[in-house]
């Protein structure tokens, strides 16, 4: 998920519950324009901010696994087991 589309969630709760950006920036302590500049992508907003605003809009942050970015191909999988097993094979010897 990139960072618009978190945004857009953002945004889409909060409109889905007809709560505008000013009540969100009271909330959150902060002004109008603030919060504006957050979910609008213009600022960037950090983790802890993210997730007090998330809170505010009733939203939760799960992460789950991706599918790997660094995927091991078969024939490297074989290698890699071999390698294991020559280098356990070593260790029960001594």
């Amino acid at each position: 998920m990139t960072k618009e589309q978190l945004l857009q969630q953002i945004r889409h709760q909060r409109k889905k519950h007809n709560i505008s950006q000013q009540q969100v920036g009271e909330a959150l302590k902060m002004s109008q324009p603030l919060y504006s500049s957050y979910e609008t992508g213009k600022a960037d907003i950090g983790l802890e901010k993210f997730l007090d605003i998330c809170e505010k809009l009733g939203l939760e942050l799960i992460l789950t696994e991706k599918d790997n970015p660094f995927p091991i191909s078969e024939a490297m999988k074989i290698e890699l087991k071999l390698r294991f097993s020559d280098w356990l094979e070593v260790l029960t010897k001594n």
